[in-house]
């Protein structure tokens, strides 16, 4: 058994924590590069956010069509990567472009509609506290004249 002499049990967990630091630093773990992305992954990133568009309410038909014809394009084996790569491209920024603004849309009207509410709120309670006084100054106004026989 190895015996350190004149280091109590701390220093020596702290010597070993130490050690172990620097053994990590000069021994780098292994970096993950990103990997090419390939057809398929970017044809299921295209899904995902025409799946996303679609359930915020966006109309992504026309995008679906387009997705449709690079899938068939890949399954029949001939086809230019480059080129599938750059339609994808394309239908994944025209999905997240309906994406956002069909998000922005359904805010907009969001706030119309708490807009609308607090304009019927506050006339309502204008009514309440104002119609009778405004009621009678007209009653007065109009039909103070007349006389009861």
């Amino acid at each position: 058994m190895l015996k350190w002499i004149g280091v109590g049990m701390r220093g020596r967990l702290l010597l070993v924590s130490r050690l172990l630091i620097v053994l990590i630093l000069l021994f780098p773990i292994n970096v993950i590069y990103a990997q090419p992305t390939t057809v398929e992954s970017r044809i299921i990133e295209a899904f995902t956010v025409l799946e996303e568009a679609s359930k915020n309410g966006g109309d992504v038909s026309n995008i679906v069509s387009q997705l449709n014809e690079v899938i068939w394009e890949v399954n029949t084996g001939d086809f230019d990567e480059l080129e599938v790569k750059s339609k994808l491209d394309g239908v994944i920024s025209e999905a997240e472009q309906i994406n956002t603004t069909t998000l922005i849309d359904s805010r907009n009207r969001l706030i119309g509609v708490g807009f609308t509410i607090f304009i019927i709120i506050i006339l309502e309670v204008l009514v309440w506290r104002c119609f009778p006084t405004i009621f009678w100054e007209l009653w007065l106004r109009y039909r103070g004249h007349w006389i009861v026989k």
